[in-house]
């Protein structure tokens, strides 16, 4: 038991640590107009939603937890320890082997992302993140409320935010960002 606590340990600070010399930071805004609106999962073929957001994003505390996003980015989430122990309980030895999968597809996926120049942000430390498009429009994620605990949404501001299939991020990149 205490060998598993600590390779989950090792895993997740390897995961948190990467290059910060490529990582983009969003600038903070406090405009609190947005729509809430799904966002197409394209791994599970179903929406992502944020319904929920709009009620409680006038609370200072909403609005600090909140990553907004106006650029060209592959956005990156994890989750916090407490979401990874929560998880732990629930699934035991079997969350290892998942989460193993889910890093070596989340480090392939930033490689690919980098070599094809994709400013890479990571919301290491925030529940919310909000997409600012051109065309003034805003899309809010609740990473609280994610299936998985892991992944990538792709966001150019001319469209909305796209929750990025890891195993086929080739793909992906080249259907959304790859113009």
């Amino acid at each position: 038991m205490h060998l598993q606590r600590f390779l989950l340990i090792i895993l997740i600070s390897f995961f948190s640590c990467g290059e910060t010399d490529k990582t983009v930071v969003a600038k903070s805004q406090t405009d609190t107009s947005m729509q809430a609106t799904p966002v197409q999962d394209s791994f599970y073929g179903s929406d992502v939603k944020s319904d929920d957001y709009d009620e409680n994003f006038d609370d200072e505390e909403s609005k600090a937890d909140t990553l907004v996003i106006d650029s060209r980015s592959a956005v990156f989430f994890q989750p916090d320890s407490l979401a990874i122990e929560k998880k732990f309980k629930e699934l035991g030895d079997d969350f290892l082997v998942g989460m193993d999968d889910y890093l070596y597809y989340m480090h392939l996926s930033r490689e690919h992302l980098e070599k094809k120049g994709v400013p890479i942000v990571d919301t290491k430390g925030y529940s919310y993140l909000k997409f600012l498009m051109a065309d003034g429009s805003s899309q809010v994620v609740d990473l609280r409320k994610q299936e998985d605990l892991w992944g990538v949404y792709l966001f150019d501001p001319k469209t909305r935010p796209h929750y990025a299939d890891i195993l086929i991020i080739e793909e992906d990149y080249e259907k959304y960002l790859g113009q």
